[in-house]
């Protein structure tokens, strides 16, 4: 199936929309400029109402596009593509209509605007609908199937469904090792792939799928700022399998290379290199690193102010990372105000990562010596991560036993420990 599929061109059918919607456009051009067709009023309406039909989705495809992928406007970029979904789907009733081929990567980009803005059950429709195109069935190159598949998975996981995005991940395996492709279009398929497989827990998969990505980015020439992207996203994808492992000091190598490349990509000022600091600032607090952290962190939140994203999952990433570094640093009372701001925001929108801030508020309570808060956001983070992850489970339980240590239940703080090394010495 996948030789098959990977001998269509990848962008064969956005090539071909935007084709017919230039030509379009030329022939409204040509025909506005006729005395002739302007003078029968009524054909001279219902022409405008038609070529704008026809060209507007490709139009708001790119604009939406645009928002998204430059400006991280997520608000912005969703107007743009609900509006092209609704036209294209229209469209798209009338058969062989080429006017309707862009739809599928209107609903790709508009399921992964629901995912950033939270709304994972919004994001779910558009990615069964986008099944519909590109589903592992369907005559399409494969990396479109993947990132089809990828984006289901991605919804399923934010609304809690693990088992359902496990299923959904299984045959991507099958498609992976059948295809033979090693081009830019693969390596950002496996990329996401890999990401998916991390917020499964599926670490050492996670790590496998990377390196199949950064292998296939390494065998190419390099320079164009795409293939420097896609690089920089490969190398924080194996950071972010390597901290699932828990293995943080090879995650902050990783991340660091991730960082260097988002620098070099985007510059000093942008919503990847806010998330590239991000990640070295949490890999370099959990390496004890806690003044460079600090810098990292700080900059990071900085970026993200003077962009406007204080209501997203980065921002939620952020601040939290930033209450556990005060935290670790004893600065306890502004460590809680970041961390309940951490929480109520992915309490609001982003549920499948309150485990995180479960598990650093349990720490800070502990720290505080209030026993009971601790002991209930400790529990709180175990009843998440044992549904997913090990490593993290495992770090979880480790701290929980120093809680069970510091109020004197020796006998409880030792099963957990005994606990945490089994669950290690399965990752290893």
């Amino acid at each position: 199936m996948a030789n098959g599929s990977t001998a269509i061109a990848p962008y064969s059918d956005l090539l071909r929309s935007g084709g017919w919607t230039l030509a379009a456009i030329l022939i409204w051009i040509v025909l506005s400029l006729f005395p002739s067709v302007r003078e029968h009023q009524v054909f001279f309406a219902w022409m405008n109402v038609v070529m704008l039909l026809c060209v507007l989705p490709t139009v708001l495809l790119l604009i939406g596009v645009g928002y998204f992928g430059m400006k991280a406007k997520y608000v912005g970029s969703s107007a743009c593509l609900l509006v092209a979904i609704i036209i294209a789907e229209v469209l798209n009733l009338i058969p062989f209509n080429p006017f309707a081929l862009g739809l599928p990567y209107c609903l790709m980009c508009q399921g992964q605007n629901f995912s950033a803005l939270g709304n994972f059950k919004a994001a779910e429709l558009c990615a069964r609908r986008l099944m519909a195109f590109w589903g592992a069935d369907k005559p399409t190159h494969s990396q479109w199937q993947l990132s089809a598949l990828t984006c289901l998975a991605e919804a399923l996981q934010g609304q809690g469904r693990y088992d359902e995005a496990s299923k959904v991940l299984e045959p991507m395996f099958k498609m992976v090792e059948t295809n033979d492709v090693c081009d830019e279009l693969q390596a950002a398929a496996l990329s996401d792939f890999a990401g998916n497989l991390s917020k499964l827990g599926r670490a050492k998969e996670a790590i496998q799928m990377a390196n199949k990505a950064l292998t296939i980015l390494n065998s190419m020439p390099n320079g164009a700022k795409e293939h420097l992207s896609l690089l920089s996203i490969a190398m924080s994808q194996l950071g972010i399998a390597h901290e699932c492992a828990g293995d943080y000091q090879l995650a902050l190598e990783w991340y660091r290379k991730g960082l260097a490349a988002k620098i070099e990509m985007h510059g000093d000022d942008a919503l990847e290199t806010a998330s590239g600091l991000n990640n070295v600032g949490y890999a370099l607090t959990e390496c004890g690193q806690l003044e460079e952290a600090s810098e990292k962190l700080e900059k990071a939140r900085q970026i993200l102010i003077r962009l406007g994203l204080q209501d997203t999952n980065n921002w939620a990433h952020v601040i939290e990372n930033l209450g556990d570094l005060h935290r670790a640093m004893g600065k306890l009372d502004e460590a809680e105000k970041e961390l309940l701001e951490s929480l109520q925001l992915r309490k609001k929108r982003f549920k499948e990562d309150l485990h995180h801030t479960y598990h650093d508020l349990g720490k800070l309570y502990r720290d505080k010596r209030d026993w009971k808060n601790a002991q209930t956001y400790f529990e709180k983070a175990l009843s998440a991560r044992e549904k997913r992850f090990s490593a993290p489970t495992a770090q979880t339980l480790k701290e929980f036993a120093k809680l069970m240590q510091a109020m004197e239940k020796n006998a409880e703080a030792t099963m957990m420990q005994q606990r945490a090394e089994e669950l290690l010495a399965k990752t290893s």
